[in-house]
């Protein structure tokens, strides 16, 4: 079981990202905007896998498609099949250097961004061209500061 500050530390990691997914931005800023609730949701899940999988980065999903007011059920999609990728690659994400960390954090949530891209398309609420694509370059930059910061205020050694 996780302790009161790891738990607490967690909704507030995924708190973050809500807000910062909520916060509205103009022009290259909203393409480029990491995408803090994939971040937090990997990060958890490579801390700790037999605790945060699938099913939890489903429901993480269904509160951020409340949260953004998508149609129910993208972003849980999304992440569930981004988690699933990351848990079959996690005991080798454990050894990889901090670059090579981040360049399969762009091709998760990469994955991610396709798979909601792709819902929105078929609903009619697609974007015109590859733009969308800048979050993952976004996400991977920030994985860095994501990871140091959560170890610092979780109590692990960087």
């Amino acid at each position: 079981m996780i302790s009161g500050h790891g738990l607490l530390l967690l909704l507030a990691s995924l708190f973050v990202g809500w807000v910062t997914a909520w916060i509205p931005l103009h022009g290259l800023a909203a393409f480029v905007r990491p995408d803090l609730v994939a971040l937090s949701l990997i990060y958890w899940s490579w801390r700790h896998p037999e605790r945060f999988g699938v099913l939890t980065a489903w429901w993480v999903g269904v509160i951020s498609d409340l949260v953004l007011g998508s149609w129910l059920g993208v972003h849980a999609l999304a992440y569930a099949l981004m988690i699933y990728f990351f848990l079959n690659i996690h005991h080798r994400f454990r050894i990889y250097p901090m670059l090579q960390q981040s360049v399969l954090i762009f091709l998760l949530v990469g994955i991610a961004i396709m798979v909601i891209h792709w819902i929105n398309q078929l609903t009619g609420v697609a974007a015109r061209d590859l733009m969308f694509m800048l979050g993952a370059i976004g996400s991977a930059l920030c994985w860095p500061f994501v990871r140091y910061t959560l170890d610092y205020l979780g109590g692990k050694t960087v």
